[in-house]
């Protein structure tokens, strides 16, 4: 069966299998629509790996408008929830 025959949810459950930054990153291009799904999850496990995931770009010195923009989206969706 292709990934793309694959429910969303089980392409979530997948890649929150998956050991590393690296292997989210692979599994989150391999397909378009993948991408969409699983770049949030990518940010939220970055930020989970290293404490506070804008402080990692900031240091990096990249990605720090694309870092503060998902982590107001992950904001908002946990305030909502409450």
């Amino acid at each position: 069966m292709a990934l793309l025959g694959l429910a969303n949810k089980l392409l979530h459950y997948i890649s929150e299998h998956l050991d590393s930054e690296r292997d989210i990153n692979a599994f989150a291009q391999a397909i378009h629509r993948l991408y969409r799904l699983q770049n949030s999850y990518l940010y939220r496990y970055n930020g989970g790996e290293y404490g506070n995931a804008l402080q990692v770009a900031s240091a990096r010195g990249h990605g720090v408008d694309t870092m503060a923009t998902h982590s107001r989206r992950l904001e908002l969706k946990a305030t909502s929830r409450l």
